[in-house]
């Protein structure tokens, strides 16, 4: 409250009325600065740039209980080479609580390097690129209570490397119901260590931008890639470990299931064919992912198709787009697309799971086209989705079934892909995706020229957001 110096000549009553008026105005003041606290500090700790070696606390802050706790470093790793199960970490409140930094190799079972867990039994999510040398990657992490409390256990925790925003590329997570519900102290660990590593720059803070510090992401401008896996060129058995295929960034991993077994699906609708040992994936008894990174995060107009199959009402089978990972590695996230029984199953970016039923009959092989224009910031994108169709037959895409998506915004970039299959019932194979320009990426994933879509009134629904189901056009006899 302010008041203005008025000149009251010749009353002195009414200049100590505006003083006492003054001085009320101050002890309001002074009341409503008690009632709001001091400001809430946004750094929890920040500590000096540590060697990581043995195993020690760093040092303590005030316990915090907040629902959202981040977590910054930059690595510093000169010289060497990453060996099995090469540990560098930073814990919360005890090791092996709440660890982020890197397990080399995935403690020898794989490729994948950063990691974070919150315990030693939970296996944790890797991070889907593998680090290489020397490295000065920003790392950051998020510890979230998915339940608000200050009794609720941290539940999930985040992981990006070289974020250049919180969606690009998208973090990956670890999950566990039993996590710490309060932080206090911050540690530091290595082990089998055969190099010298530093974590610079660390906070710990209640916002992202706290936690990314001064680090500045270098411009953003995706490569043009196209990713192709048959299967056919892996041996049978376990998917997890393997490589195989083209345009990825190291092996498949994640559950000991889908597994790869011998035969092809295959679709007379595209022109893609496949050589070499038959091979396709086979899902188990319960629903489970493998993942597999691209070699760099992509965005903008990106072509994609596969091919799946249920043999049963209880099978599912599907694509994933940046899977959270993380074990059991079953968690979907919010942009994927599945067969479930004869159903379509989908959601990208709503947070809900849509079912279209009876558009895949049991024991056949169903093709699936996809178009996504995938924006960077924020932007809105849109998917489209095609099943079964005949891109040989002359036409354009408008005249088959096709459902579209606007107004969401599920992503900035997509970095790993995932497939997910439940039941030795579900088949799938032949994936293939592109972002090398429209028509360059439609003849990679269907081995056909490509012929311009969409209509004029299909954009107009998509602009407006709706979700449109288009069905084939009758031709006259």
């Amino acid at each position: 409250m302010e008041f203005a110096a008025q000149s009251y000549a010749g009353s002195s009553r009414k200049r100590a009325v505006m003083k006492h008026l003054a001085a009320i105005a101050a002890l309001v003041a002074a009341v409503l600065l008690a009632w709001s606290g001091p400001a809430r500090a946004t750094v929890l700790y920040q500590p000096a740039d540590q060697q990581i070696t043995g195993n020690s606390t760093i040092g303590s802050f005030t316990a915090y209980s907040g629902d959202r706790v981040y977590i910054g470093f930059t690595m510093d790793w000169a010289t060497g080479s990453v060996g099995n199960n090469e540990f560098y970490v930073l814990w919360f409140d005890s090791d092996p609580s709440q660890n982020i930094g890197v397990k080399g190799n995935e403690d020898g079972s794989g490729t994948k390097d950063f990691f974070v867990r919150h315990q030693s039994s939970d296996g944790g999510a890797y991070w889907p690129q593998e680090l290489t040398i020397p490295n000065n990657s920003r790392v950051v992490g998020l510890l979230e209570k998915t339940v608000s409390g200050a009794g609720q256990p941290y539940n999930r925790y985040y992981l990006w490397v070289n974020p250049t925003s919180p969606t690009c590329p998208p973090p990956v997570y670890a999950v566990n119901t039993a996590g710490d519900t309060v932080i206090s102290s911050l540690g530091k660990r290595a082990a089998n260590n055969n190099d010298t590593v530093y974590f610079r720059d660390i906070v710990v803070a209640t916002t992202y931008a706290e936690a990314l510090g001064s680090w500045t992401a270098p411009p953003y401008v995706p490569a043009a890639i196209f990713s192709a896996a048959d299967f056919n060129d892996l041996n049978t058995g376990g998917l997890r470990n393997q490589m195989g295929g083209s345009g990825f960034s190291g092996a498949w991993y994640g559950s000991v299931d889908p597994q790869v077994q011998a035969g092809d699906l295959a679709s007379a609708l595209y022109a893609k064919t496949q050589a070499g040992n038959a091979r396709s994936l086979i899902g188990g008894t319960n629903p489970r992912h493998e993942y597999r990174a691209l070699p760099s995060p992509i965005n903008g107009e990106i072509w994609f198709s596969c091919l799946l199959r249920n043999n049963a009402s209880n099978g599912r089978v599907g694509l994933t787009f940046n899977p959270p990972g993380g074990n059991p590695f079953d968690g979907q996230g919010t942009a994927f697309f599945e067969l479930r029984g004869t159903s379509l199953a989908y959601d990208f970016g709503t947070g809900t799971t849509t079912l279209l039923p009876n558009l895949a009959p049991l024991g056949q092989s169903t093709l699936v086209v996809g178009q996504i224009l995938l924006n960077y910031s924020g932007a809105n994108d849109a998917i489209s989705l095609w099943l079964n169709p005949n891109v040989l037959d002359g036409t354009t895409l408008n005249d088959v079934a096709a459902l579209v998506q606007a107004g969401n915004d599920f992503a900035d970039a997509i970095g790993h892909l995932g497939v997910f299959l439940q039941t030795s019932g579900s088949s799938f194979d032949a994936l293939y995706l592109s972002n090398r320009g429209t028509s360059t990426a439609f003849f990679d994933v269907t081995g056909v020229q490509y012929f311009a879509i969409p209509e004029p009134s299909t954009l107009a629904l998509a602009a407006a957001g709706l979700l449109v189901l288009r069905r084939r056009r009758r031709r006259a006899a």
